[in-house]
């Protein structure tokens, strides 16, 4: 799996309270099909193996439960109806048709009962008072969750409903939420694991339990473990135990039995030839399935399962690469005290995109303006500051962090721009919006480029031969730098130059402003440092 470590002493393999490192999850997750999955590109959840419909009265109104929805009684140990007059929120629809149309990796079909199983278990470790008091963290971390839960409604053999109090404007964010299970674990795998942990009292699902009663946090790919539960399973092969309350169900009016004597022995038969042949009890659903575990060696090997009534190929896991978000050309004037700013940017990308900005002082980090840029529906977005807004900027530089968003993508892509303010208002303002410019020359350098230009045109002025050397520096300084470092924007590496003074500045002015510039970063200066 690309992991240095396959195992360490915080890697637990039991799908009720472990799973829960780097190592162990980064394999589980290829031994198991979710319900629902987030989209790569988006991160907004999608049916996968369960397919669902949402309907939904929030955030204002509810939802009428049907009578004969059931939640579990933990202290009755049956399912009961919620009865009449119980509202939700939302309501979610699931089919899990996908998972039953194949085995488990160790045989038998998927089916209803390990559903029911796995929603059973939740709320009586939750509620069951005494199983509450072995795992208490897992009881009291379960039930906020839980509590939102007001029933569920089995339509069919393969459909069932679920009503919560959970309301989101992004529906397939309520279908995540209302999950009743990912089926990760075979009913008669989870069952003898809870006789083991509460009955036997011989092992723990969670760390603190394991360390309170000073039990075997346990772990389903160690030996030690996985004998402990095998011998459980023989118990219960012998006498024939399975729970039959829990797969007794209203199903359309009637109490149904979703499990036989027959169907869990065969089960169980099933679990311990698994064992024999793998050494361990990891059992999945997904595309493959645990061969070999040695954790001493570091060692887990992963096979392909090839059922053919697994559903999906490899084609239906590959989604292509993503179009990213990517910024063009920038433009923006000088930031000005007092007077109105706009900067400008082109963002292309998929879907309907998006530019928030701040603006902020980097000495401090200080926000001074934030907000959401304007869009002109040709893929331009600009920002844009009022007097009132630029009237207090009083040092000699801000930053501008434009981050661009899309409604397809769950990453964003940021530009960061540095403005130097002209504090003084000692230069004219430029008529037209500046532009980037592709130089990495930093703004000192710049200045002292245009200077020296300056200076060049003058002092050679009545030569034709310095007028040609001195015409491609001016040029070059029109191009790349405004008048003063004041006017200079970067755009991380590049720099955004304001238009160069208008013609006929000599290099005298150019010297005196160069003097009041380096005049007044020296007081500014000198003002931070008190």
């Amino acid at each position: 799996m690309g992991h240095l470590w396959v195992w360490t002493e915080r890697s637990t393999w039991n799908p009720v309270g472990g799973i829960g490192d780097v190592y162990t999850s980064d394999i589980a997750r290829q031994l198991n099909d979710p319900a629902v999955v987030n989209h790569p590109f988006t991160g907004i959840p999608e049916p996968f193996r369960a397919g669902y419909v949402v309907e939904t009265a929030g955030p204002t109104s509810k939802l009428e439960v049907p009578a004969d929805a059931i939640r579990w009684n933990a202290d009755g140990q049956r399912w009961q109806p919620v009865g009449a007059g119980v509202e939700a929120v939302s309501k979610v629809t699931f089919d899990y048709a996908k998972y039953f149309q194949a085995p488990w990796h160790h045989g038998p079909q998927i089916g209803m009962a390990d559903v029911l199983y796995a929603i059973q278990q939740g709320f009586d470790i939750s509620y069951n008072l005494d199983k509450a008091r072995i795992e208490t963290v897992l009881a009291t971390t379960s039930r906020p969750l839980l509590q939102t839960i007001k029933g569920y409604r089995i339509v069919d053999e393969t459909t069932i409903e679920a009503y919560v109090d959970f309301w989101h404007f992004e529906p397939n964010l309520i279908a995540a939420y209302a999950t009743p299970s990912s089926v990760s674990t075979p009913w008669e795998l989870l069952y003898a694991m809870d006789e083991l942990v509460f009955s036997q009292r011989r092992a723990a699902y969670s760390d603190t339990a394991a360390a309170r009663f000073g039990v075997p946090w346990l772990s389903l790919v160690l030996d030690r473990d996985a004998r402990l539960v095998r011998r459980v399973v023989q118990e219960l092969q012998s006498r024939q135990g399975f729970p039959e309350n829990i797969f007794t169900v209203p199903i359309g009016g009637e109490m149904t039995a979703l499990v036989s004597a027959e169907a869990a022995l065969a089960r169980y038969d099933a679990l311990l030839r698994w064992f024999d042949v793998h050494g361990h009890l990891v059992i999945g659903n997904g595309p493959y399935y645990l061969q070999r575990y040695d954790q001493r060696a570091q060692f887990a090997e992963l096979r392909a399962f090839r059922d053919p009534d697994y559903p999906f190929t490899a084609a239906d896991f590959y989604r292509g690469l993503p179009h990213l978000i990517a910024f063009g050309e920038t433009t923006a004037q000088p930031l000005v005290a007092g007077e109105p700013f706009a900067a400008t940017v082109q963002v292309t990308g998929p879907g309907e995109l998006g530019v928030r900005y701040l603006l902020t002082d980097p000495a401090t980090g200080q926000v001074v303006a934030q907000g959401d840029a304007e869009p002109d529906g040709a893929g331009a977005f600009t920002v844009s500051l009022t007097g009132d807004e630029t009237s207090e900027l009083d040092e000699p530089l801000y930053r501008l962090i434009l981050a661009a968003y899309s409604d397809q993508l769950a990453q964003m892509a940021e530009r960061t721009i540095d403005l130097e303010s002209d504090l003084f208002g000692l230069f004219d303002a430029p008529a037209e919006p500046a532009a980037v410019a592709e130089s990495e020359v930093e703004a000192g350098e710049a200045v002292t480029e245009a200077a020296e230009a300056a200076e060049a045109v003058t002092a050679e002025g009545e030569g034709e031969e310095a007028e040609e050397e001195a015409e491609p520096a001016g040029a070059a300084a029109e191009a790349t730098v405004a008048p003063t470092p004041a006017q200079a924007l970067r755009i991380n590496e590049s720099v955004v130059a304001a238009p160069a003074a208008q013609a006929g500045s000599t290099a005298l002015y150019v010297g005196i402003a160069v003097v009041i510039v380096l005049a007044a970063g020296a007081f500014f200066f000198m003002r931070r440092r008190t």
